[in-house]
C-alpha cells in the first residue's frame, strides 16, 4: 500500500475508532468476568474447593491485552500512526497480542476439557477426553509457536534496523487457524452431548446441564 498523504489522503484521516475498540472490548470482557468471578464464589463458597479447571479458566480471563495496542494506534488511520513514527511500536503491540490471542484461545478449549475430565468420572469418557486434551494441546501450541516466529529473523516486529524480513503469508496462516480452532470448538461442544447423557441424573437436570453446555456455542 502507497501510504502517500497525496496519492491517499484518507489514510490520514484524524478520525479514530480506539475508543469504539475499548468499548467493545471491555463489553465482551465484562460477561466472561463475571462469570469466572461466580464460578470461583461458587466452588470456594459453597463447595469449599478450587479445582485445576477452575484456575485455567482464570489464565484465559487473563490473556487479554488487545486494549494495549489502542494505546499505540489501533483504531486510528494508519497514515497518522506513521506520521507520528509509531508504527514501530504499533506493530510490536500488535505481534504480542497475536501472540497472547493464540495463548488465550489454547487455555479456553482447556479449561472446558479440564472440567469435563473432573466431572466424568467413567474410565472410558476420561480416556477420550484425555486424548483430545492432548490434541488440543499440540495443535494450539503450534499456533502459538507460529505466532512467536511469524517472522524470521526473531524477534523482527516493528524493529526497522531489519532490513530482510521473511514472514508466514498472513491470509493462509490465518485462515488455517481459524478453520482449525473451529473444528476443535465443534469436537469439544459434541463431546458434551454423549457425557450428559450417559450421566445418571434426572432429565431436568440433563436439559440443565445441556443448556450450560450450550452456551459455549457463543
Amino acid at each position: 500500500m502507497d501510504i502517500s498523504s497525496a496519492k491517499n489522503p484518507e489514510l490520514f484521516s484524524t478520525e479514530s475508532r480506539a475508543a469504539a475498540v475499548v468499548v467493545g472490548v471491555i463489553a465482551l470482557l465484562l460477561i466472561p468476568t463475571v462469570a469466572v468471578g461466580l464460578r470461583f464464589y461458587t466452588r470456594r463458597v459453597l463447595t469449599g474447593r478450587v479445582s485445576y479447571d477452575d484456575w485455567i479458566s482464570l489464565v484465559a480471563l487473563s490473556t487479554t491485552n488487545i486494549l494495549s495496542v489502542t494505546r499505540v494506534g489501533l483504531g486510528h488511520h494508519i497514515g497518522t500512526i506513521t506520521q507520528s513514527q509509531g508504527i514501530s511500536e504499533y506493530l510490536k503491540a500488535f505481534y504480542l497480542s497475536v501472540v497472547f490471542y493464540n495463548i488465550g484461545i489454547m487455555f479456553v478449549k482447556l479449561s472446558f476439557l479440564a472440567m469435563y475430565y473432573r466431572a466424568m468420572k467413567a474410565p472410558t469418557w476420561r480416556k477420550v477426553v484425555a486424548f483430545i486434551t492432548v490434541l488440543v494441546f499440540a495443535w494450539e501450541t503450534t499456533q502459538v509457536f507460529a505466532a512467536i516466529f511469524f517472522c524470521k529473523p526473531f524477534p523482527s516486529h516493528g524493529d526497522e534496523s531489519v532490513t530482510r524480513i521473511k514472514c508466514i503469508p498472513y491470509l493462509p496462516e490465518w485462515y488455517q487457524n481459524t478453520a482449525g480452532s473451529i473444528a476443535l470448538n465443534a469436537i469439544i461442544l459434541l463431546l458434551a452431548v454423549p457425557m450428559v447423557r450417559s450421566m445418571k441424573l434426572p432429565w431436568a437436570q440433563k436439559l440443565a446441564l445441556a443448556a450450560i453446555f450450550g452456551l459455549g456455542i457463543l
